[in-house]
């Protein structure tokens, strides 16, 4: 009897323990070189979109639509050949020591370095007649100093107003970011230590290719008892490629989308319905602008005035700080519900709430009158739209708890 006890006792760990292990495997997948950042211009999208549906089929998902793929177009500035870059002869390293926006042009040649020792005087600059020879650099450490001026000047920076060959900031923490078209001038932003201080020229080679690619949407659902809906959605595509780095996209958003795949299969394959029918939905272009989850309100597969709530999942990959609900000012009643469960199960240390934001894929639903949150995690781990955004690194240290917590939201939600 006592050992029958013990074994009962194990039950919510083993559960916790097979979850856990369900989103590693995933995520490793899902960051894996196969996968190449899970962006376009490679075609690792429908890599990862052909492996998620065949997960969905395997723990009995319904497709909601043909193949479970609802599918848009959309237009990247592809940067996927080789990136080169030279500083008086030295190599940098594209990724670590430095990044290129994703709306850079093609260019290639050898420029010299202009150095930009007062921000506030880069009209001076502008006025020159050979600028177009010169990449511009501006220590970032310059700006913030500017106080009052620094948004005005900065703006005028990045959007190249000197209109130099090229735009070089100096800055120790950068983020990549995709586009959809290219501008006249490559935006560098590189670390205060891969630049050396008496560097006179820069050689750079960088090819860009603007497209189209067909795209798609995931979506399988859980029949319930009754036929309104509840959404659990998340993003699954990233960055791709740039150059011959690719950003794996570890936090955002393979775990939303591992925890999003891991909900449908709890559900799925319950003995009895849950109360509302359940709607699992993995967008595509999030990261060039919450294009999946527009075309979804756009053109709706399903009845947007049966769908009660959506619940978005974006970087939930940590969480030793808690969980923040996006619109849950707007919710009352939800987070209450969600801090009710919390508190009974100690899930997480903290659930902070924020009005709504144009941040993720919520965001289309409530502009379409439906009632939406989004859920992120907090905490330690800040590795965003870099290299370093790895499986290996993030510790899903509170994957197990906010899941439950969900699933137990899901079932007493009315």
């Amino acid at each position: 009897m006592k050992k029958l006890f013990l074994f009962f006792l194990l039950i919510p760990a083993l559960v916790s323990a097979q979850d856990i292990n369900y989103a590693r495997e995933t995520i490793n997948t899902l960051t894996s070189p196969k996968f190449q950042g899970r962006a376009y211009c490679t075609g690792s999208d429908k890599l990862a979109a052909n492996f998620i549906a065949q997960q969905f089929k395997k723990h009995n998902i319904k497709p909601l639509l043909p193949g479970y793929f609802q599918y848009f177009n959309l237009t990247k500035n592809c940067l996927t050949d080789s990136i080169f870059l030279y500083i008086d002869n030295q190599k940098l390293n594209l990724g670590s020591q430095y990044i290129i926006e994703g709306d850079a042009p093609s260019l290639a040649g050898s420029f010299y370095l202009y150095r930009l020792k007062n921000p506030k005087k880069w009209q001076r600059f502008a006025r020159r007649r050979d600028r177009d020879s010169f990449f511009v650099v501006v220590d970032y450490r310059r700006i913030e100093k500017l106080k009052k001026q620094k948004k005005q000047i900065y703006k005028a920076i990045l959007e190249n107003r000197m209109q130099a060959a090229g735009v070089i900031i100096l800055k120790d923490r950068f983020y990549y970011y995709p586009s959809t078209s290219h501008k006249f001038y490559p935006l560098i932003y590189m670390k205060h230590s891969a630049f050396p201080i008496a560097a006179e020229k820069l050689w750079i080679s960088v090819r860009a290719d603007q497209k189209q690619f067909k795209t798609q949407n995931i979506i399988g659902y859980v029949k319930g008892q009754s036929d309104t809906m509840l959404l659990v959605t998340a993003h699954y595509d990233h960055l791709g490629r740039l150059g011959q780095v690719y950003f794996p996209g570890a936090n955002d958003n393979a775990s939303g989308t591992a925890m999003v795949m891991d909900i449908a299969r709890n559900f799925a394959n319950r003995k009895t319905p849950p109360h509302y029918t359940l709607v699992f939905v993995l967008f595509s272009g999030e990261e060039m602008g919450l294009l999946g989850s527009t075309y979804f309100v756009q053109h709706p597969p399903l009845d947007l005035n049966k769908v009660k709530l959506v619940i978005n999942l974006d970087m939930v990959g940590s969480g030793d700080q808690g969980i923040t609900i996006v619109n849950g000012k707007d919710n009352p009643r939800i987070v209450n519900l969600m801090k009710k469960i919390n508190q009974q199960n100690n899930y997480l240390p903290d659930i902070a709430i924020r009005p709504n934001a144009a941040d993720s894929d919520h965001y289309p639903f409530i502009m379409a009158g439906v009632n939406a949150i989004f859920i992120y995690t907090r905490g330690e781990y800040k590795e965003y739209h870099n290299i370093y955004d790895r499986s290996d690194k993030l510790p899903l240290n509170k994957f197990s708890q906010l899941e439950n917590l969900l699933i137990t939201f899901i079932n007493q939600y009315k």
